[in-house]
Protein backbone atom coordinates (compact mmCIF):
# COMPACT_ATOMS: atom_id res chain seq x y z
CA UNK A 1 0.00 0.00 0.00
CA UNK A 2 1.51 3.31 -1.07
CA UNK A 3 0.59 6.37 0.96
CA UNK A 4 0.36 9.86 -0.46
CA UNK A 5 2.80 12.41 1.01
CA UNK A 6 1.31 14.45 3.84
CA UNK A 7 1.22 18.18 3.16
CA UNK A 8 2.95 20.44 5.65
CA UNK A 9 0.35 23.19 5.90
CA UNK A 10 2.73 25.90 7.08
CA UNK A 11 5.58 25.47 4.60
CA UNK A 12 3.72 23.78 1.74
CA UNK A 13 6.31 21.01 1.57
CA UNK A 14 5.57 17.30 1.36
CA UNK A 15 6.56 14.93 4.14
CA UNK A 16 7.37 11.64 2.46
CA UNK A 17 5.80 8.63 4.11
CA UNK A 18 7.13 5.85 1.88
CA UNK A 19 10.20 5.04 3.99
CA UNK A 20 10.18 1.76 5.88
CA UNK A 21 8.57 2.17 9.29
CA UNK A 22 10.95 2.57 12.21
CA UNK A 23 10.85 -0.59 14.27
CA UNK A 24 10.97 -0.21 18.08
CA UNK A 25 14.14 -2.35 18.15
CA UNK A 26 15.94 0.42 16.22
CA UNK A 27 15.39 2.71 19.22
CA UNK A 28 15.56 0.15 22.01
CA UNK A 29 17.85 2.30 24.19
CA UNK A 30 18.14 6.01 25.00
CA UNK A 31 20.28 8.11 22.65
CA UNK A 32 19.75 5.92 19.57
CA UNK A 33 18.28 7.83 16.62
CA UNK A 34 17.10 7.07 13.10
CA UNK A 35 17.60 9.81 10.51
CA UNK A 36 15.82 9.89 7.15
CA UNK A 37 17.87 12.18 4.89
CA UNK A 38 16.46 13.65 1.67
CA UNK A 39 18.63 15.61 -0.76
CA UNK A 40 18.80 16.81 -4.33
CA UNK A 41 21.54 14.36 -5.29
CA UNK A 42 23.54 11.44 -3.92
CA UNK A 43 26.59 13.60 -3.13
CA UNK A 44 24.49 15.90 -0.92
CA UNK A 45 23.00 12.99 1.02
CA UNK A 46 26.42 11.35 1.48
CA UNK A 47 27.90 14.69 2.66
CA UNK A 48 25.10 15.07 5.23
CA UNK A 49 25.68 11.50 6.44
CA UNK A 50 29.42 12.15 6.71
CA UNK A 51 28.77 15.27 8.78
CA UNK A 52 26.60 13.28 11.22
CA UNK A 53 29.29 10.56 11.34
CA UNK A 54 31.86 13.17 12.34
CA UNK A 55 29.89 13.87 15.53
CA UNK A 56 28.37 10.49 16.46
CA UNK A 57 28.82 6.78 15.80
CA UNK A 58 26.64 5.85 12.81
CA UNK A 59 25.71 2.87 10.70
CA UNK A 60 28.10 4.09 8.00
CA UNK A 61 27.49 5.38 4.49
CA UNK A 62 23.79 4.88 3.82
CA UNK A 63 22.36 3.22 0.73
CA UNK A 64 20.76 5.96 -1.38
CA UNK A 65 17.34 5.32 -2.96
CA UNK A 66 15.53 7.09 -5.77
CA UNK A 67 11.76 7.14 -6.19
CA UNK A 68 10.78 7.07 -9.88
CA UNK A 69 9.02 10.25 -10.94
CA UNK A 70 10.14 12.24 -7.88
CA UNK A 71 13.13 14.56 -7.64
CA UNK A 72 15.94 13.90 -5.22
CA UNK A 73 17.24 10.88 -3.34
CA UNK A 74 16.67 9.46 0.14
CA UNK A 75 18.68 7.50 2.66
CA UNK A 76 18.28 6.20 6.21
CA UNK A 77 21.04 6.50 8.80
CA UNK A 78 21.23 5.11 12.33
CA UNK A 79 23.24 6.97 14.98
CA UNK A 80 24.27 6.38 18.58
CA UNK A 81 24.55 9.74 20.36
CA UNK A 82 26.41 8.17 23.31
CA UNK A 83 29.50 7.42 21.23
CA UNK A 84 31.64 9.96 19.41
CA UNK A 85 32.21 9.85 15.68
CA UNK A 86 35.23 10.11 13.43
CA UNK A 87 36.32 13.68 14.25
Amino acid sequence: MTQQPALNRLLRYCVHTDMDPIDPIHLSEPDLVVLDITGLDEETVQAAAAEVAAWWATSGAPKVRRVPGEPGVRARLYADLRRSGTS
